[in-house]
């Protein structure tokens, strides 16, 4: 862990105002809940959850990406999440946490973690085929 907490430190000053800002890691709760924000951010970037929010407004692409996450891909496993798709967001949390440790800022954040939304499109896919088919059976 110290390794982690070193390398972040020095990654983040690196990157001036789109590095994420410098976490406190003096025990498991703050372990806990920087590795929360640390996902929140690598998933959701550019939004402002490590980072100011100017750096945010000058990124309208991955901004509108961030949305699209929310409302299209995350919004409907959260709606319709069933016992099956366990296995899934396993594998989504293992392609998201891992990177999410080691990304330090805000441009590589919304480049790299296409390996782990590449995870959810099967899932929201059958979600959406599976809402489709039930509307054309309540019509008939």
């Amino acid at each position: 862990m110290a390794w982690l907490i070193s390398y972040r430190d020095a990654s983040n000053a690196k990157f001036g105002t789109e590095g994420y800002s410098t976490m406190n890691w003096s025990g498991p709760f703050d372990y806990v809940k920087n590795v929360i924000f640390l996902v929140l951010q690598y998933l959701l970037s550019p939004l402002p959850i490590l980072v100011s929010p100017t750096v945010t407004m000058n990124k309208l692409i991955p901004l509108i990406d961030s949305f699209y996450i929310i409302f299209v891909l995350i919004t409907p496993i959260l709606l319709f999440y069933k016992k099956y798709m366990k296995g899934w967001l396993v594998l989504f949390l293992v392609f998201l946490i891992i990177p999410a440790l080691f990304e330090t800022n805000i441009s590589g954040a919304y480049r790299h973690r296409i390996s782990a939304i590449v995870f959810l499109m099967p899932l929201v896919s059958y979600i959406f085929l599976n809402m489709n088919l039930r509307s054309l059976y309540v019509r008939n």
